[in-house]
């Protein structure tokens, strides 16, 4: 193990003093021990969801401690300050698919618009789910939102991603909806996974 110990470590200073005769490694040897993997701080509670913008340079996350983060994917550093309004826990994220916008479902029954890049709210918190929204999602070409409500609820809703208003009626939905996700730029039952 001493001869591939990196040079710079203090291990390998007292291996190269005691065992003089052991081989010797020319190339590829490194200077000093690789950093430890990225731990990244910044929610105080568990975190419900995780993704990815459609550019890949940045995550977003909603966690209980009712905030959302948004954070550098190659160094792992928050970018900005959370995004605070909901006032229970959020549960899901989306970004849109030019990365413009983020929405978020919580807890508090509502759903949130968010500029990606400044992190301020897009007009009000949107109201429509009589339980916690369990999940939201984008449509591929961005002009309409979905959201999902978890047990107390149970309604799939469709928005208007301009405006914030409701596209038709809710769709009554027998369980429990934990996830949506949008195959298809138009909106119809067949064109969506719910689980």
């Amino acid at each position: 193990m001493g001869p591939f110990l990196p040079s710079q470590s203090p291990l390998s200073a007292i291996f190269s003093t005691r065992f003089t005769k052991s081989i010797k490694i020319r190339r590829g040897k490194l200077l000093s021990w690789p950093a430890p993997p990225l731990q990244w701080i910044g929610h105080t509670e568990a975190i419900n969801r995780i993704r990815y913008s459609p550019d890949g340079y940045r995550i977003a996350t909603g966690s209980n401690d009712k905030t959302i983060r948004i954070w550098d994917t190659e160094t792992g550093a928050v970018v900005g300050n959370p995004l605070v309004g909901h006032i229970g826990y959020v549960k899901d994220v989306a970004y849109s698919p030019d990365g413009r916008r983020i929405i978020s479902g919580s807890n508090d029954k509502t759903i949130r618009i968010w500029d990606a890049d400044t992190g301020a709210p897009v007009g009000k918190p949107l109201e429509g789910h009589t339980g916690r929204v369990e999940c939201v999602a984008y449509s591929p070409d961005g002009w309409r939102f979905i959201s999902g409500g978890g047990a107390g609820d149970r309604s799939i809703r469709v928005w208007d991603a301009g405006t914030g208003t409701p596209v038709g009626k809710p769709l009554s939905w027998p369980h429990y909806i934990c996830g949506i996700y949008c195959l298809l730029s138009r909106w119809a039952a067949h064109h969506l996974w719910i689980f």
